[in-house]
């Protein structure tokens, strides 16, 4: 029964996108397919194109979970994967929810310190990973004309922490039951800031101050080691320092045209719009 669904499916996105072709990528993705590979699954989506999807991941997996929260001094709060993968897909591209792959990866180019959205407040921090219609655009930020995070990101993406447990390691033994969500939904705030300063994509979002009067304790900013060696960051973990990967061949790539992400924006937008309307009221 799964089979025929997932051909319907199929079927139907094919069908109310007039048999167009994907959203273009504006990424070379071969670094990604070689690297991502030997984790995860390539395929090809209607209306995303080429999607990775981790191979493994337990039930009710969500991005952003196996790793931990680290405060640095160029980027702010920086994400830091325990997997080996980590290096791209929580730092390039975004994650979206399919109905039968799970979650899967759009390739990006425009590398940051995590790809989310935040909510703070009544004793608690919560995470979200950014659809693909939030863009990034140089000059301006984050671009997201038909997409409102309280209206249309669901309640069950969040990850969600008590404060004091933010900045611990292995976060994923501290995250919620997706079924408290509503609640802290509704006595936090959205506070994403992610802004530029000096060139550079910096996460803003969550207080410094405020965590470590919650966990009663200092948090020591990290340093940041640029590399573009992908095997670099499990072969050593020196103290006070996070390496982060940010290959060349990434970072040269030009840039895809505002309205090939118009394109996709509107086609994600469009799509979303007749999921709502097909749900019973």
């Amino acid at each position: 029964m799964r089979h025929c669904s997932r051909i319907l499916c199929v079927v139907v996105l094919a069908f109310w996108a007039g048999f167009s072709s994907p959203a273009k990528a504006d990424v070379d993705i071969s670094i990604f397919v070689e690297a991502l590979s030997p984790y995860g699954d390539w395929v090809g989506h209607p209306i995303y194109g080429q999607v990775w999807y981790p191979r493994g991941m337990s039930a009710g997996w969500r991005p952003y979970t196996d790793g931990q929260w680290i405060y640095t001094d160029e980027f702010g709060w920086t994400w830091e994967s325990d997997w080996e993968w980590g290096w791209a897909p929580f730092h390039y591209g975004r994650w979206v929810w399919d109905d039968w792959y799970g979650w899967v990866w759009i390739p990006g180019r425009v590398w940051a310190p995590a790809w989310v959205f935040w909510r703070f407040g009544g004793g608690y921090v919560a995470w979200a990973p950014m659809p693909p219609d939030v863009v990034w655009r140089p000059g301006f930020g984050l671009h997201s004309p038909r997409f409102h995070v309280d209206r249309d990101l669901p309640w069950d993406f969040w990850n969600c922490v008590r404060s004091d447990h933010f900045p611990n390691r292995s976060i994923h033994r501290h995250i919620l039951a997706p079924r408290n969500n509503v609640n802290i939904i509704n006595v936090t705030q959205n506070v994403t800031n992610v802004t530029v300063i000096n060139n550079r994509i910096v996460n803003r979002s969550i207080p410094l101050r405020s965590i470590e009067q919650a966990s009663g304790r200092r948090i020591r900013a990290e340093r940041i080691r640029e590399v573009d060696d992908l095997a670099l960051p499990r072969r050593e973990r020196r103290p006070g320092e996070l390496t982060v990967v940010r290959p060349r061949r990434v970072e040269s790539l030009s840039p895809g045209g505002e309205r090939d992400e118009d394109e996709m924006i509107n086609r994600i937008a469009n799509d979303r719009e007749a999921r709502r309307q097909a749900q019973p009221e």
